[in-house]
């Protein structure tokens, strides 16, 4: 939500915002404004590309918002962009995008490509410019499936005055896959929430009955509602007295709204039983909780694949595999109270500099994930570091990476609960876990950790632990806060 932020404090009153604050979102949003156009002008290049080969591309949700409606691309935060492509033609469709210099996402030999295409799609990247474009050939996934049919979506699409002739759906259609994508994702982010009051205010024509009608013969009403139930509850957008009505009248809606609004400032995404039962609650009909229930737990993925190589010739073990894996995931003691492993983008302020006492410090990293923390900063400010992590994969990695930059004999690291190594060492520690776990450790903070020592927390405070600093820092098109 920082840009619209920005955007609202420039308007309003700018001089009530701190000047270092102030340059930091400008620069956040100037960053955010250069990914938002250099993934525009790759969607166009790309729909233009693909005309020239025969190819016909329908840009879905977020390229249309940001082209269209959102009006400034600063406004509306940088996320993968979704295309549409006629089942027959996506392989057409994935040359041209080589050929337009974007690289698959994931590594993945011919038979999983052909598995991720059909059941999710196919994600590629362009590395110099750091743009995603995802491409389907369906609304869904084929486990979560909606009776949408993209040759409607098609016929119904039109041409968004002042984006470049660039061909999207209709309103109505927009914000049923707005809808739709929120659902399907838990409603994670509350980006996507602003999305439908953005379209609520923009589009004033709207044809409310042709909406209904469309997401019941989709089966996909009470992904409608919910959606809409949310930007009127979080965001106060006017909705229909009709449109009230049936919100009111699904008792589940009202439950499911009341879900997402106690953990939507909890990372995107949940945990895979919280998925299971949402994905089920979100849907009206027992026929559709059936294909989700029996496609999701037997349909691999990425993470399987990666959790286990095979060759394409074995390619079937996995879906016998994956119900397997599911359920070690959800056996493993720790992992709800854990945070998910994720990459810092940035290394916070240097240690040392905080007090000048450079390899005097120790480091404690909690969570270290691959350990880049941990031998940056032996490696930058000579520092002592220890990278404590509760998976073996990643510590197995961080110390392959200490050996790989020379700092063996300055890093630790350690397999094992954060809440049980002994701190009495550390003059720093530095973390990225979930709010709820950082308060599971200040009584172990104050009473372990020594007079002077620093604490730097990525992206969740201390609850009421005032922080002496507070850093944003951007990071491509997304941006973090640091606190000390």
């Amino acid at each position: 939500m920082l840009p619209p932020l920005y955007a609202r404090v420039l308007a309003a009153r700018p001089d009530s915002v701190p000047a270092d604050i102030r340059r930091q979102l400008c620069l956040y949003t100037k960053q955010n404004t250069r990914r938002n156009d250099a993934a525009l002008a790759e969607v166009r290049a790309f729909v233009r590309a693909c005309a020239t080969s025969g190819v016909r591309v329908l840009p879905l949700r977020l390229p249309a918002l940001v082209a269209g409606l959102y009006r400034d691309p600063a406004l509306r935060q940088y996320e993968p962009y979704d295309l549409l492509v006629r089942g027959r033609e996506i392989t057409r469709a994935a040359e041209v995008l080589r050929a337009c210099g974007f690289l698959p996402v994931y590594p993945l030999t011919p038979r999983q490509d052909t598995a991720l295409r059909r059941s999710r799609g196919s994600a590629y990247h362009h590395p110099a410019l750091g743009v995603r474009l995802q491409l389907h050939d369906r609304v869904t996934a084929a486990y979560f499936p909606v009776r949408l049919d993209p040759s409607d979506l098609w016929r119904r699409r039109r041409v968004l005055p002042g984006a470049g002739s660039l061909e999207v759906p209709s309103a109505e259609d927009l914000l049923l896959l707005t809808c739709i994508h929120g659902a399907f994702h838990l409603w994670g982010q509350l980006a996507w929430v602003s999305d439908l009051a953005w379209q609520l205010e923009c589009e004033q024509a709207l044809d409310w009955d042709a909406l209904l009608g469309r997401a019941r013969a989709a089966h996909a009403e009470r992904l409608l509602l919910l959606g809409l139930a949310l930007a009127d509850q979080l965001l106060e957008s006017p909705l229909p007295p009709a449109v009230q009505r049936r919100i009111a009248h699904d008792a589940e809606v009202g439950a499911l709204t009341s879900a997402v609004r106690a953990r939507l400032l909890e990372p995107a995404g949940g945990r895979t039983g919280e998925r299971l039962r949402f994905r089920l609650r979100v849907r009206e009909r027992l026929g559709d909780r059936l294909r989700y229930g029996v496609g999701f737990p037997l349909t691999p993925t990425v993470e399987d694949w990666k959790a286990l190589a095979l060759p394409d010739l074995l390619f079937p073990v996995y879906t016998a595999l994956r119900p397997l894996r599911l359920a070690a995931s959800r056996a493993t003691a720790t992992v709800a109270r854990r945070a998910p492993f994720m990459t810092t983008p940035a290394v916070p302020p240097s240690p040392s500099r905080a007090r000048q006492r450079g390899a005097a410090d120790t480091l404690y990293d909690l969570g270290c994930g691959d350990g880049r923390i941990v031998v940056t900063a032996a490696q930058r400010y000579g520092v002592r570091a220890v990278g404590v992590d509760l998976d073996p994969a990643r510590i197995a990695e961080s110390r392959a990476r200490g050996r790989a930059a020379g700092v063996e004999h300055l890093v630790t690291f350690i397999q094992g609960d954060a809440l049980a190594v002994d701190l009495r060492a550390a003059s720093v520690v530095t973390l990225w876990m979930l709010q709820t776990l950082n308060l599971h450790l200040r009584p172990k903070l104050r009473a372990e950790l020594r007079p002077g020592a620093r604490i730097v927390s990525h992206s969740f405070d201390m609850g009421d632990w005032t922080p002496a600093r507070t850093r944003l820092v951007p990071h491509g098109g997304d941006a973090t806060i640091a606190y000390l």
